[in-house]
């Protein structure tokens, strides 16, 4: 198993799809996040990262983000946007 550095989300991609046109973020930050225990101190565990964008760049009800890690492994997810409005 190979120790990860705090910074990991650096080496995966995003992107974000309106419809077909990708839309490029304003920022894009990301946090570690630690599990913590009394007894064995803190583990990595993930990252949040921000994406930020403005709302009027999205002119359909549906937005898609697309994430792919370093091994090349692809993961998609759809986002109501109407249901966010």
């Amino acid at each position: 198993m190979s120790v990860r550095g705090s910074n990991f989300w650096r080496e995966f991609k995003f992107r974000v799809f309106d419809g077909d046109g990708l839309r490029v973020p304003t920022s894009v930050q990301g946090e570690p996040l630690y599990l913590c225990s009394g007894e064995g101190g803190c583990s990595l565990v993930g990252s949040q990262v921000h994406l930020s964008f403005p709302a009027e760049i999205f002119t359909t009800d549906s937005a898609t983000v697309e994430l792919t890690g370093p091994d090349g492994q692809n993961v998609q997810v759809a986002f109501d946007l109407a249901a966010l409005r």
